[in-house]
């Protein structure tokens, strides 16, 4: 069995001094990090290079050792 998630939703909310990202599982981390880039958002550097999505980064806890 292949279970293969297909949300790649990125939402972006600007709360002010805060900014809100709702992201899907299924979004490759190579489109978040671009979103990211695009719209001027800084902190989410470590994940560049990194293949896989969103979901699966939180399963195998990516980014963690560096």
């Amino acid at each position: 069995m292949v279970i293969r998630m297909q949300n790649d939703s990125i939402e972006f909310q600007d709360k002010g001094q805060e900014v809100q990202l709702i992201v899907g599982a299924g979004t490759s981390l190579a489109k978040l990090v671009n979103f990211a880039l695009n719209n001027s958002l800084a902190g989410l550097e470590w994940a560049a290079g990194i293949p896989g999505t969103v979901g699966g980064a939180i399963r195998g806890n990516a980014g963690a050792f560096s």
